[in-house]
């Protein structure tokens, strides 16, 4: 919502349009659908032409929670990427896939 007021528009009735509470967005425990979520992004990136970058200034690698912790504090880079094939499922259980190569 930050950004979408910074970019000089009102996110509520985005929100509404998409289905999402916005009380759920200060509830971190609120479960969003995530094709709710994927049209919300999809058509904020509708105005401007670099909204995911400007997104990004607003996001670190502390969203993903206790795999973030495991990430940030693995042994190598390739112990890493591990925990992220293994875990990251959670955060996107139906759209992110991710293995290794070896």
């Amino acid at each position: 919502m930050t950004l979408m007021r910074q970019l000089s528009a009102d996110p509520l009735p985005a929100l509404r349009r998409h289905r999402i509470a916005p009380e759920s967005l200060q509830d971190e425990d609120a479960l969003i659908p995530m094709r709710a979520v994927m049209q919300l992004l999809e058509a904020s990136a509708a105005l401007t032409g670099d909204f995911g970058l400007r997104l990004s200034q607003h996001r670190d690698i502390g969203m993903l929670g206790p795999l973030a912790i495991a990430i940030q504090n693995a042994p190598t880079v390739a112990q890493a990427v591990d925990y992220c094939i293994r875990y990251l499922f959670m955060h996107a259980p139906r759209h992110i896939q991710l293995s290794s190569a070896d």
